[in-house]
């Protein structure tokens, strides 16, 4: 009898656990994860951008665009293309560009910098409410972007395979970003073609010529005696 009871405990507790109410029962583990810092993201950085004293812009290697309105104290973090995976360059680089509060640029890689969809440039018109996309054609690479009014601006493109050669192309729009033309190719990171490395023999100097030496020409001797005349 002792040994039936025993048995019964594990029935017993898988019962109680059973009809507990869901509210009593520990949350998954993932309920209790969340990202805490650096925020609002961990990713690397691109250029800054400010267009008055405490609102501006940066990039993150993610894919994503940060906007802070109270000087850099708080950013929040939005796709500029939801459900797209963008990326784009970290570091000093001009990857964005505004004009004002109101227009503004930036420019990315779709899919991955190992496996790039494109270049790729988002425009604003309404302080970045909203964005509209524009993809570059043949290129991979989506490099930096400068504009100088609401019209004119240039964006450098890259083709190739990063990070071991890729060609540069400089592309113009004068309409806003709506359409972009003019591509001239620019400096390649492909390791320039070089001479043969000089050598030893390369370098040797011409050998002196092995044949017997001549002598200068001798001048021609006096036809005349150098004696007195006889008297």
């Amino acid at each position: 009898m002792k040994k039936q009871a025993t048995s019964l405990v594990p029935l017993l507790a898988a019962l109680t656990f059973a009809i507990l109410p869901s509210a009593l029962l520990p949350s998954p583990a993932s309920a209790d994860w969340y990202w805490q810092n650096p925020l609002p993201v961990g990713d690397g950085l691109g250029h800054v951008a400010f267009v008055s004293a405490t609102e501006g812009w940066t990039t993150s290697s993610g894919g994503r665009l940060l906007h802070t309105t109270d000087g850099g104290a708080t950013w929040s973090s939005l796709n500029p293309e939801p459900g797209q995976s963008l990326r784009f360059l970290d570091g000093p680089g001009p990857g964005l560009s505004f004009i004002g509060a109101s227009n503004g640029w930036v420019i990315g890689v779709r899919g991955t910098m190992e496996e790039p969809g494109g270049a790729a440039i988002f425009s604003t018109t309404n302080g970045g409410a909203s964005w509209t996309q524009t993809n570059v054609p043949a290129s991979n690479y989506g490099i930096g972007i400068q504009f100088v009014d609401a019209d004119n601006g240039w964006a450098l493109t890259g083709a190739g395979t990063f990070p071991t050669s890729i060609t540069g192309a400089v592309v113009r729009s004068t309409d806003g970003g709506g359409t972009w033309a003019g591509r001239s190719r620019t400096a390649s990171t492909r390791p320039p073609a070089t001479s043969p490395p000089l050598t030893r023999s390369s370098i040797r100097p011409t050998a002196a010529p092995t044949g017997p030496r001549s002598s200068p020409p001798r001048p021609a001797a006096n036809s005349k005696s150098s004696s007195s005349p006889t008297p």
